[in-house]
């Protein structure tokens, strides 16, 4: 399967011309035999490094196999330990202080970290590179956005897209289940990402364009219809699910940013992997944003036919600057600095009451929380938050200050306004 990507470029109706740098994207039974001849099309260096971590290392062993003319000979391979890996500061100094000076490019194998970890070092070093994915587990593969953690705050900050993506079925859908579970997770999130992406347009006058918009909910739907078969490990399920992973990654790099992708239910994700109200847990990302995922669909439902959004609504009391720098602690200079300009002054009670028809609509085309809950517990996907290793009490409170680590508009945004917050009580949705 070849993704045809002459079919997104052009003047969109949204009046933009969007960017795709990406050139091939290959989903194949035995793709990674075409690494030779992909990389002479598209004109790479001689001289490449691969990075893997220990647990892809045997997989980039293999698929650089036979490559020695091309691999930079002083380091053809960066193995980055495994245990505790993230993709931050530390992960990419290693890459950086390993790779030679002159390689010429670099080819990323495994999943989301080492992805994200290669993606800033190339961009560090203005280097194309090569994705090869070893499971289909998050959908930033062809994305030019980083989600790193950076001094302990998570960020999402600019990379490059991949010079082209090479993913073989017969490595990633023989993955751990638990990552491609996960991989599905990432796209089921995209249900709140969309409405909340509509919902600023709606309120603010966001920028938004319905034709990306369209290709994140074919995404979503896909991987939906094709939980049954990804369950089970049939190929074409699990193709489906990396299409779906790649589709929602070019998303991001037409707009420029993760916009199309992430809102509430990653804003929820990042801010346990900060650990500021929880612990730290061993989570993949996916599995952390569809708990979020399952506890904020509840909300959206509920919202879509509340019959008085007046008597619930209130003027915005302004940043809650006391609450956030006890709740943050050494982070919260982090989110003073997300949060400034302040978003929320652009919201009023009269300007919700004029677009309440409109968000209304948004949240009645969201699937009912009750089945999509249904339909993960049975593929195996993770929608509690005990299953992550965090207590079920943990949704209240990050609901609220979840959406302050990141400037962005979003359905939990309003409901600060659309909720009587009591600090002591939690969230009263």
């Amino acid at each position: 399967m070849i993704m045809q990507l002459n079919r997104y470029r052009g003047i969109c109706g949204c009046g933009r011309e969007h960017g795709i740098t990406t050139k091939e994207v290959i989903i194949e039974k035995g793709a990674a035999a075409m690494l030779p001849g992909l990389a002479e099309r598209l004109g790479m260096p001689k001289r490449f490094t691969a990075v893997c971590d220990c647990n892809t290392k045997g997989i980039a062993e293999d698929v650089i196999s036979g490559m020695a003319d091309l691999l930079h000979p002083l380091r053809p391979v960066i193995v980055l330990n495994s245990d505790g890996l993230h993709a931050d500061e530390q992960a990419v100094g290693k890459v950086l202080a390993q790779l030679p000076i002159d390689t010429g490019w670099l080819l990323a194998v495994g999943s989301g970290t080492i992805t994200d970890t290669v993606r800033y070092a190339a961009y560090e070093r203005g280097l194309p590179y090569i994705s090869f994915p070893t499971a289909a587990s998050v959908d930033g593969f062809l994305s030019i956005v980083c989600a790193m953690t950076w001094n302990g705050y998570k960020i999402t900050t600019f990379g490059d897209a991949p010079a082209a993506v090479l993913a073989d079925t017969d490595v990633f859908a023989k993955a751990p289940y638990r990552l491609t579970a996960s991989g599905a997770a990432d796209v089921l999130g995209k249900y709140t990402a969309l409405a909340d992406w509509k919902i600023a347009n709606l309120l603010i006058g966001e920028d938004y364009c319905a034709r990306i918009a369209e290709m994140e909910r074919e995404a979503v739907d896909n991987v939906r219809a094709a939980l049954p078969g990804i369950k089970a490990g049939d190929e074409s399920a699990m193709e489906a699910l990396m299409y779906a992973l790649l589709l929602s990654g070019l998303a991001m790099q037409m707009w420029g940013n993760s916009r199309p992708a992430s809102c509430s239910e990653h804003h929820i994700a990042h801010f346990w992997e900060m650990g500021v109200i929880t612990p730290q847990t061993q989570a993949l990302h996916g599995e952390k944003v569809g708990v979020a995922l399952c506890g904020l669909l509840p909300l959206y439902n509920r919202l879509a036919g509340e019959k008085d959004w007046a008597r619930h609504t209130f003027p915005y009391k302004g940043f809650p600057a006391g609450l956030l720098r006890e709740k943050f602690g050494k982070l919260y200079p982090d989110v003073e600095k997300a949060n400034t300009p302040d978003p929320m002054i652009a919201l009023s009670p009269e300007g919700i009451a004029a677009q309440e028809k409109g968000i209304r609509a948004i949240l009645a085309e969201m699937p009912d929380s009750a089945q999509l809950k249904e339909e993960m517990d049975k593929a195996g996907i993770t929608t509690q938050p005990e299953q992550i290793g965090l207590d079920n009490a943990v949704m209240a409170p990050s609901k609220y200050l979840a959406p302050f680590v990141r400037e962005r508009i979003s359905l939990l945004r309003v409901c600060n306004l659309m909720t009587d917050f009591v600090p002591s009580a939690g969230l009263r949705f």
